[in-house]
């Protein structure tokens, strides 16, 4: 028990240490992880544009391996942007309002649902090729703007 007692107490202060370093590398590599989730993103919509292209635009059939690079592709950027996200809004929130703001971050996927709708609307009126190739350039675009406010970010991070 004593030599027990003498181990948790070196190892404490090592895991503590441990921990808040992660959470330093967290907070430079959020802003980064999300970013390159949308880059993900915007590359399986490029991916899918370009065999909508290579099919011959609406209506043609498009082979199957487009469509399982596109999700590949959309899954691995989705693994990188939700938990960096989730980290992201419960590092910079304030502790008060950190469930408040979790809440607004899982609104943007109820706002993204309805956006989908205008999107398919604009859709209907242009190739898909070009609808597909426009979200992919949304895409880099708001990666491009993470990337830019990745500074101001660390800024706002609370001290761990």
């Amino acid at each position: 028990p004593a030599s027990s007692q003498g181990e948790t107490g070196f190892f404490l202060p090592a895991v503590a240490t441990r921990a808040r370093l992660a959470l330093a590398i967290l907070a430079i590599v959020a802003g980064s992880a999300c970013a390159i989730g949308l880059l993900f993103g915007a590359l399986a919509y490029g991916l899918v544009a370009l065999g909508a292209a290579q099919a011959g635009g609406a209506g043609a059939l498009m082979p199957i391996a487009w469509l399982l690079g596109f999700f590949f592709l959309l899954v691995v950027g989705e693994l990188a942007l939700s938990p960096a996200g989730f980290a992201m809004v419960t590092r910079y929130a304030p502790p008060r309002v950190g469930g408040r703001l979790m809440g607004v971050w899982l609104l943007s996927v109820a706002l993204g649902s309805l956006l989908s709708g205008v999107v398919g609307a604009w859709a209907a009126t242009h190739a898909i090729e070009v609808t597909l190739a426009a979200v992919a350039g949304v895409f880099v675009a708001t990666a491009v703007v993470l990337l830019a406010l990745r500074e101001r970010l660390l800024l706002m991070a609370r001290p761990g």
